[in-house]
């Protein structure tokens, strides 16, 4: 006779106390789902809003969440409770009536005591395990915490649905950075990002003989490195864009060919020295380097930041993933966004760069999520990850296992990998 368990039914009438075999079960316990409060510095971002809620309650969900989640993107507890919400006055009532439990940033390690809350459960959020370390990591196996990362999540068509719009904010956002940090009395070189015009005549041209236009470098050409040229180029700057892939490399040649003031470039012999020209001559460099899952590639070493002018900006947003300057251990903050390197160029290195804007990022992260969550609430994990290759990509851990390559192998944890089907 196979085991049963009882479990809260999540039918629209709400009966309580069905029987169900352990894999009806496992269905049940993921329509119920709780959304966190955000807790790390700066971020005002919550993973859904209240009409994603709605959404979610249509379809005979159970949504719990937390008091003042929403506060930070403008959006109250009524709205909430409006949509048919149950609000939750602590983390811990979230996370112990919710087989799903959602946020938008990995847990912080003073967050730590609600592991073993988590235990069973799966977790959905940005965990980025390649710029943390193998003993936090561990932490999550222990727990057989089944960690939905969404860094990793990628379409029939290879793209990033929930990365993407992130991306594309913290590449607006990088240069919007850079330029702050160019002012003088930060300790930048005292460049005007924009434009203007030498007469500072409405009817004269805009066209600068006389005065030194900023240089921006940005180093990735994906969604954020292509945000990051559209923006500083956008203002005025003159723009080189790394991208070492061909064909996106050859796209955005196409895009930017009647552009004077972006230059394409990548690994060619004939440009070889262009690199370290271009780091010589810039005012601010992007590091927009993606390798999702994995940590992100060192660009910048030691002697590369050295060819860069006293009071040039460096705006690191691949310190999710780790960073992508030598040396640097550990990311910058929103209270203390700026590291200043041994030749006082200033190094801005903050993770969560989109909470800053959650007007714009709230909504867009959470008509990416729903589409993914509402699957993963109505089948299940094991159906979902099953007949749904975008729910697999997802699953970091699993049942005490790694199941992502890049997180196994950055932190040295490949006797822990099993592929997910596996082990699901």
């Amino acid at each position: 006779m196979g085991l049963t368990v009882e479990v809260f039914c999540t039918t629209t009438k709400g009966r309580r106390g069905c029987l169900r075999t352990p894999k009806e079960a496992e269905m049940a316990r993921s329509s119920r789902i709780g959304i966190l409060r955000e807790r790390m510095d700066g971020e005002h971002r919550v993973a859904l809003t209240p009409d994603g809620v709605r959404a979610l309650r249509a379809d005979g969900h159970i949504v719990y969440v937390e008091m003042g989640a929403g506060a930070g993107s403008g959006f109250s507890d009524d709205e909430y409770r409006a949509v048919g919400a149950a609000l939750a006055p602590t983390t811990e009532h979230v996370v112990r009536n919710s087989g799903v439990v959602v946020k938008v940033k990995g847990l912080l390690p003073e967050e730590s005591p609600l592991l073993p809350l988590l235990h069973g459960k799966t977790l959905c959020c940005f965990p980025h395990f390649a710029g943390t370390s193998r003993e936090w990591l561990q932490r999550f196996l222990d727990e057989q915490i089944t960690v939905f990362g969404y860094e990793t999540v990628r379409d029939d068509n290879g793209r990033f649905p929930i990365l993407a719009p992130m991306s594309a904010i913290a590449g607006v956002a990088a240069v919007q950075y850079g330029a702050h940090y160019l002012q003088k009395y930060c300790g930048g070189l005292g460049v005007l990002l924009g434009n203007f015009s030498p007469t500072g005549h409405i009817m004269t041209p805009r066209i600068l003989t006389d005065f030194p236009r900023a240089h921006v470098v940005i180093i990735g050409g994906g969604i954020a490195g292509y945000h990051a040229a559209e923006t500083a180029c956008g203002a005025g700057a003159l723009v080189t864009l790394f991208e070492k892939n061909p064909e996106t490399r050859k796209y955005l040649a196409g895009h930017y060919r009647n552009n004077l003031n972006v230059i394409v470039a990548g690994d060619h012999p004939d440009n070889k020295d262009l690199f370290p020209q271009s780091l010589q001559n810039a005012d601010m460099v992007v590091s927009a380097v993606a390798s999702p899952g994995a940590h992100a590639p060192v660009v910048l070493t030691k002697e590369r930041v050295r060819l860069m002018k006293c009071g040039a900006v460096i705006v690191d947003i691949a310190i999710d993933q780790g960073g992508s300057v030598e040396g640097m251990v550990g990311p910058t903050t929103h209270k203390e966004p700026i590291r200043v390197l041994e030749n006082k160029v200033l190094y801005c290195a903050i993770p969560n760069i989109p909470g800053q804007f959650p007007r714009q990022s709230t909504p867009a992260f959470s008509r990416a999520l729903l589409p993914i969550l509402s699957t993963l609430a109505a089948e299940g994990l094991t159906l979902g990850v099953l007949r749904h290759p975008v729910l697999e990509s997802g699953i970091q851990t699993h049942t005490g296992f790694i199941t992502n390559v890049a997180v196994a192998n950055d932190l040295g944890m490949v006797d822990g990998y099993r592929n997910v089907r596996d082990v699901i």
